[in-house]
């Protein structure tokens, strides 16, 4: 059990949380402003309601952020699994970091939620890497 994966994926589980709380409301109301949202350019309910937030089967991208860091969570309890942690990490600093790079590219819009959410998978990656 590592203390360090464990309360990186607990927040990064929140943050997810957060962010499924943040695309309902503004799925119910389009005119709904969160917290996140500093300027127009730095918004993230602008990105919750682009395209670029339900990339699979038009499901949330937070949902998939939920399991990841749920799943990380317990294994992380378990002990043992820091290799596939490691991997899975790696893949989803990757996937998050193409997202940010993508949404800031295509909407000229910083994200912020989505930035801490790849820090979270970074700092993951780096805490259990194993070279």
């Amino acid at each position: 059990m590592d203390i360090y994966v464990m309360l990186t994926a607990a927040f990064g589980l929140l943050i997810c949380l957060w962010g499924t709380v943040l695309d309902l409301k503004v799925q119910a109301n389009p005119e709904f402003k969160a917290a996140c949202d500093f300027s127009e350019k730095s918004s993230c309910t602008k990105t919750l309601k682009s395209r670029y937030s339900r990339l699979l089967f038009g499901v949330s991208n937070t949902y998939f952020g939920i399991a990841f860091f749920a799943i990380v969570l317990v294994l992380a309890y378990l002990g043992g699994y820091q290799n596939i942690i490691f991997y899975s990490s790696a893949i989803s600093t990757l996937i998050t970091g193409w997202l940010f790079v993508l949404i800031y590219l295509k909407q000229k819009n910083y994200c912020s939620l989505c930035f801490v959410l790849f820090a979270a998978c970074a700092a993951l990656t780096w805490l259990t890497c194993p070279f």
